[in-house]
């Protein structure tokens, strides 16, 4: 089953590293086979401190850069945020 939730019932941010920030801003497109959507975010920064206590954390990089990416991150997880990993990468274990 995939449910999906329309943006502007909940706050998506986009954590980006500076290259990829500016193409962010349009948005995620989220297909599945009855639906389509585009996820906007309300914020997308390259800096983790402008966000605090998120619900759920999706950490999306190459697995190469899944710790450092944690680390710039960790500051704004507390103990009720979930983290859900979705790793690029050959060697993902």
């Amino acid at each position: 089953m995939v449910i999906l939730v329309p943006s502007d019932e909940v706050g998506i941010i986009f954590i980006a590293r500076g290259e990829t920030e500016a193409d962010e801003r349009s948005g995620h497109h989220i297909l599945s086979p009855d639906n389509q959507l585009t996820a906007s975010p309300h914020l997308v920064s390259n800096d983790a401190r402008e966000i605090a206590n998120p619900d759920l954390l999706i950490c999306c990089t190459k697995t190469y850069q899944f710790e450092e990416a944690l680390k710039n991150v960790e500051a704004c997880i507390d103990e009720n945020g979930m983290l859900l990993p979705s790793l690029n990468g050959a060697d993902a274990t």
